[in-house]
């Protein structure tokens, strides 16, 4: 049977990396091992580039930030995006001197960075087989059902596992989510109001991204690369990738209330005639004060 291969492009697979104690290519065999994929590797951007262009089976680079200590993973991710637009990278990356993560800037090809340092953490290791499944076998969210709870949550349900999963949404970004949500997988032009081409607005709009794909990142367990795309966000666009919505939602109504959303609204709504009738009063004491003087 045909395997689909997965190709890590790095230049010292057999050495023990540090903080690890063991190779990438022992790790990547930990992590792989019992999945229908097989691991194929190349040692440096010449060959890895050649590779992923000469072999259809492959659907997913792990590629690494550096090669002969120089800094060439941008570049490889370039030429791959320039003739195998499809295959999607996953980046093996390192902290630079300030202790930040090393990392190249958007681009389309790119889905996600993991430090090498964090493969000795089963979690990581769990996460990053999880996101390589998502990304070769669902990368369009075809099996995610998306249902706006309320404006501070969404629900995203896996229709092949069953698994639902609850995601904050911050009540900044909720009307943003609203109107993706009213049109699925559909470019939408200044969402929240900003203003297209706007320097600030693509900060704005990369800022809601970001926040909502870590929650949906941490929320699945990796289980998808995130929900919303950056592909536009350069022309104040956002667009929400996801398999099906809430039939009532894709038509942009809102969601049914649940029998709790709905008491606490009785509640406030109770609260607000109390302090009403609490003025109406104290304001007639006071007019019957002024009459009798």
């Amino acid at each position: 049977m045909t395997k689909i291969k997965i190709l890590c492009i790095d230049d010292t697979p057999d050495e023990i990396i540090i903080n690890v104690g063991k190779s990438l290519r022992s790790i990547m065999g930990e992590i792989f091992s019992s999945t229908p994929y097989e691991l194929v590797y190349n040692m440096t951007p010449k060959d890895g580039i050649e590779t992923a262009v000469n072999d259809s089976l492959i659907k997913l680079v792990l590629l690494d930030v550096e090669f002969n200590e120089k800094v060439e993973g941008p570049e490889i991710a370039v030429a791959l995006g320039k003739h195998v637009p499809a295959v999607k990278i996953i980046v093996l990356t390192r902290n630079d001197e300030t202790g930040n993560k090393i990392s190249f800037g958007w681009k389309p090809n790119v889905v996600n960075y993991v430090l090498k340092t964090d493969l000795g953490k089963y979690i990581i290791l769990q996460q990053l087989g999880n996101l390589a499944r998502a990304v070769i076998e669902d990368y369009e969210n075809k099996n995610w059902n998306i249902e706006l709870i309320d404006s501070g949550t969404i629900n995203l349900k896996n229709t092949l596992s069953g698994k639902s999963y609850g995601i904050n949404i911050p009540g900044n970004m909720s009307n943003v989510m609203k109107q993706v949500i009213a049109k699925p997988n559909t470019p939408i032009t200044n969402p929240g109001g900003s203003t297209q081409g706007v320097s600030s607005s693509d900060a704005s709009l990369n800022k809601v991204i970001n926040k909502i794909n870590e929650n949906v990142l941490e929320r699945t367990g990796w289980n998808t690369w995130g929900i919303l795309s950056r592909e536009n966000c350069a022309k104040g666009q956002l667009k929400l990738v996801v398999g099906s919505v809430d039939p009532k939602q894709s038509q942009g109504e809102q969601p049914e209330k649940s029998a709790g959303a709905c008491s606490l609204d009785m509640k406030k709504m109770r609260d607000d005639i109390a302090r009403l009738e609490s003025r109406i009063v104290k304001l007639e004491k006071e007019l019957l004060k002024q009459k009798k003087k």
